[in-house]
């Protein structure tokens, strides 16, 4: 009766690249009709050539004013052969580098960029893309993330320089401390001093970003 099925035969692995003849044949004992046993087609191995942005790695998120980070992104490369694969990484419209990466087929690996200072306040995109030449999948190559870049504030006490140790008793003292701005603006610092329960006194004192200085509050008897 007549009656066709398929038929299903080992996997083949396409490696080398070209034209590859594919024929199918029919071995039937007694065929009556060998013209129809052959069948001829042909199948053409390529190189597949495919390079990706994975994700963005450094910065993202929140980032102090003055931070100075080393942005890193991971890439694969999903082509059937070893590629030098370009790498291109933008913040914002300030920052924008190229790197080039070799990796083999398959390999996932990150790539490292010239320092980025985080010099202004605000929500900064980065991008990061491939550009290998040829390839067959673009809409892998770029990944989008952002980093907010936000003003670091910080004052210290360092030292309260008097009165310490032992004072006699009606000794007038000038009570000084030492303080220091570690924030990345000049600020104005409000300070606050207490001596027990009876001497309680607040000074403002304007420091440059990274600077030191003494605080001197209205005098206290001993």
């Amino acid at each position: 009766p007549l009656f066709a099925d398929t038929v299903n035969f080992p996997a083949w692995t396409a490696i080398n690249y070209g034209t590859h003849l594919v024929k199918c044949s029919t071995e039937l004992l007694g065929d009556v009709n060998p013209s129809n046993d052959r069948k001829i087609d042909s199948v053409k191995v390529r190189e597949r050539i495919d390079a990706a942005t994975i994700a963005i790695l450094a910065p993202i998120g929140y980032v102090d004013s003055g931070t100075v980070v080393t942005p890193i992104a991971q890439i694969a490369n999903y082509s059937t052969a070893t590629q030098n694969i370009p790498v291109k990484l933008k913040i914002g419209n300030d920052y924008l580098e190229n790197r080039t990466k070799y990796l083999g087929p398959g390999i996932i690996d990150t790539v490292t960029f010239p320092i980025w200072t985080a010099l202004h306040y605000g929500t900064f995109l980065v991008k990061c893309s491939t550009a290998l030449f040829g390839d067959m999948n673009p809409t892998n190559d770029s990944r989008i993330d952002s980093v907010l870049v936000r003003e670091y504030n910080d004052a210290a006490a360092i030292a309260i320089l008097a009165p310490t140790g032992l004072v006699d008793s009606g000794v007038v003292i000038t009570p000084v401390a030492r303080i220091a701005n570690y924030s990345t603006n000049a600020k104005d610092i409000p300070v606050n001093f207490t001596i027990g329960s009876n001497y309680v006194q607040t000074r403002t004192k304007f420091l440059n970003s990274g600077s030191a200085d003494t605080v001197n509050f209205p005098s206290w008897t001993a």
